[in-house]
């Protein structure tokens, strides 16, 4: 008589099942677990709070001659501050970036800010609060998307991004 796998008594054959159903969990576990270069240092997506800033008291940025985005940095404490400057509809955002790997955008979909005319300042309240290293760069831009035509959550769908500005984060604005 030949003698097959299955040939082996019912006790056997369990634990053969049953060792095997195991370590397949195991590998498949261990596959969803296990961070990815790429997952490691993932990009960071944020919706801004309210939190009360004005333009002037920091760094900032905006995208263009009639800007849409006002984007600030504020060394002291680590918040992104985002004022939407026009009444389009659309979305607006700080995207960011460190010297050490780590990247985002802070998104405020909460619509247009205060024009302080006297100064010719914007007062915002919208902010991210990030946690940066200290003594590193890091660069900002303002941008915007609208929410309504496109997937925001793409960064390629935005638009308007002023240039970079960089600041380092051992001096003050």
């Amino acid at each position: 008589m030949i003698t097959t796998r299955l040939d082996h008594p019912p006790r056997r054959r369990r634990r053969l099942l049953g060792t095997s159903a195991v370590a397949a969990v195991i590998v498949l576990l261990t596959s969803l677990t296990v961070a990815t270069p790429a997952s490691a240092s993932g990009f960071e997506w944020d919706t801004a709070t309210g939190r009360h800033w004005v333009m002037g008291k920091y760094l900032c940025t905006n995208n263009g001659g009639t800007p849409t985005a006002v984007a600030c940095f504020e060394g002291s404490g680590d918040y992104l501050d985002i004022g939407d400057v026009a009444a389009d509809h659309q979305s607006v955002g700080v995207q960011w970036k460190t010297d050490y790997g780590r990247s985002g955008i802070c998104v405020n979909s909460s619509g247009i800010d205060t024009m302080l005319e006297s100064a010719s300042l914007w007062l915002g309240n919208h902010s991210c609060n990030k946690d940066f290293r200290e003594h590193h760069r890091i660069w900002i831009r303002a941008g915007r998307c609208n929410f309504s035509a496109v997937n925001c959550r793409n960064l390629a769908n935005w638009t308007s991004w002023s240039g970079w500005l960089s600041y380092n984060t051992s001096v003050s604005p």
